[in-house]
């Protein structure tokens, strides 16, 4: 190729290697993808696909888990307005620091 970035080059050339095509593959596939998302019906497609392998929609309800951490909260004795405030190093029964976690505020 002519008149490329060096760095552009480099990373072209990885991008190739890959997924296992010749830079001129590479550059072409990058074009076709490029050209086939600027057509609205393609762009739609992609995105149909993405969900469907995705599985968009099939995960937990947010509320649900927000429901569920603060009744988890609740069982242990904090108190139903407890929000976090700040980081703080949480310590081992033997004094070590060992992980972070948040402090809490009633």
């Amino acid at each position: 190729m002519r008149d490329v970035d060096a760095q552009t080059l480099e990373r072209l050339k990885a991008r190739a290697l890959m997924h296992r095509r010749s830079l001129q593959a590479e550059v072409k596939a990058i074009l076709e993808a490029e050209a086939a998302l600027g057509d609205r019906s393609a762009w739609t497609a992609w995105v149909e696909e993405f969900r469907a392998k995705a599985g968009a929609g099939a995960g937990p309800d947010s509320a649900d888990l927000l429901r569920e951490a603060r009744d988890e909260r609740q069982a242990f004795g904090a108190p139903a307005a407890t929000r976090l405030t700040g980081m703080a190093v949480m310590r081992s029964s033997s004094g070590n620091s060992c992980s972070p976690g948040w402090t809490t505020q009633s």
